[in-house]
């Protein structure tokens, strides 16, 4: 189960989020988005849990303070394809 986490304080790294939910069960994937020029956070990332069942406990923390923000948690929405031509589009982590 992949998990969207937004709002996210701009100091996070992808380990501050691999520690954050890893307590909710085994992770196959964490991905922090940053901006491919300066390197910062965009302050969003995802984290993809190996079962279904620790991504739904996981859930528990949104609106939960993480590194002095109160972070967004909500299940990933897939973008499966384009309005211009049926391409795919997106990045898998």
């Amino acid at each position: 189960m992949n998990l969207y986490i937004s709002a996210l304080n701009g100091s996070i790294t992808e380990e501050d989020l691999r520690l954050a939910f890893e307590k909710f069960g085994k992770l196959k994937r964490v991905f922090l988005a940053k901006d491919k020029v300066t390197n910062d956070s965009l302050c969003y990332g995802f984290v993809e849990f190996e079962n279904k069942s620790d991504g739904v406990k996981a859930l528990s923390m949104n609106t939960q303070n993480l590194n002095g923000s109160d972070i967004r948690v909500s299940i990933a929405k897939t973008k499966t394809s384009s309005p211009f031509g049926g391409k795919k589009f997106g990045k898998k982590f």
